[in-house]
């Protein structure tokens, strides 16, 4: 299975001008297809076939009996709001919330089930940080939040990461006693994937930004993650030994629509287990 993603696919994946600047109808896709050098139709078109693979993706998952009963059991009540905060790997067109609208649209389509993408891409848990009010004023009964491969980024041969342990662990602290305070979000947590070290370097992407990520240093933001009180989901045994392999784009950090639907399968099997 490859994991090569063609340049352009990837940069509409990932590149969400209308999060950025404010609501101005038709002007973020002619701005996002000048920056691209594309035109606004073959953008759209981009999107479009993006958005097939994701219903697709949808089906094939929901084609298996038993995950499709772990849908059916989710804590998702008729009506509600359900938030995805985090990064890229939110953010990403493609990711495992999107597959999940999808799943519900399908599955439960009598619910109105509202989903909300607040996935950001590049963003630290520092960044997020002031999102927080934002997100919780959607009044959501459940927030996903999977955050942190950015704090543990690195750039040039700095041996620091963007964000210092000691404070990714106040943010998740801070992120997890505004959820507590709101009184009635659930906050359920995802740690981050793991990357591949050796797929970053010299990654098209990656390397005009003198970027790079030491895959220890994902690991401990995952294990920091795990000493809080919410429901966790460990991504890591999903992507352990050559898992990893089918499920992580070729820049190391991103990953794959396979990858993604393994990322919904932990997080559903999670949430309906409880």
């Amino acid at each position: 299975m490859s994991t090569v993603e063609d340049p352009l696919r990837f940069l509409v994946r990932l590149i969400h001008v209308e999060k950025m600047l404010p609501p101005l109808p038709g002007v973020h896709e002619t701005l996002l297809a000048d920056l691209l050098k594309m035109g606004a139709e073959d953008l759209l078109k981009v999107r479009a076939q993006l958005a097939a693979e994701v219903r697709r993706a949808a089906d094939e998952l929901l084609g298996n009996a038993a995950f499709a009963s772990q849908v059916d059991r989710l804590p998702f009540a008729a009506g509600s709001t359900v938030v995805g905060f985090g990064d890229s790997l939110t953010d990403d067109l493609q990711s495992w919330l999107e597959i999940l609208r999808q799943v519900l649209e399908i599955r439960r389509p009598k619910d109105g089930i509202k989903l909300v993408n607040a996935g950001a891409s590049g963003e630290s848990t520092t960044q997020m940080l002031f999102r927080i009010p934002q997100v919780l004023s959607l009044d959501p009964a459940c927030v996903i939040c999977m955050a942190g491969t950015n704090d543990a980024r690195r750039f040039g041969a700095l041996p620091l990461t963007q964000v210092s342990l000691t404070e990714t662990r106040r943010n998740l602290t801070a992120f997890a006693d505004s959820a507590a305070k709101s009184g009635h979000s659930r906050w359920v947590w995802m740690t981050p994937p793991p990357v591949i070290e050796s797929r970053v370097t010299g990654h098209w992407f990656w390397t005009p930004m003198a970027t790079a990520w030491v895959a220890a240093d994902v690991q401990a933001v995952g294990d920091a993650m795990r000493g809080f009180g919410a429901p966790v989901v460990d991504l890591r045994p999903t992507f352990a030994g050559s898992a990893a392999d089918d499920l992580i784009l070729d820049d190391g950090v991103h990953l794959t629509l396979q990858g993604h639907k393994a990322v919904l399968r932990a997080v559903v099997a999670k949430l309906a287990a409880e």
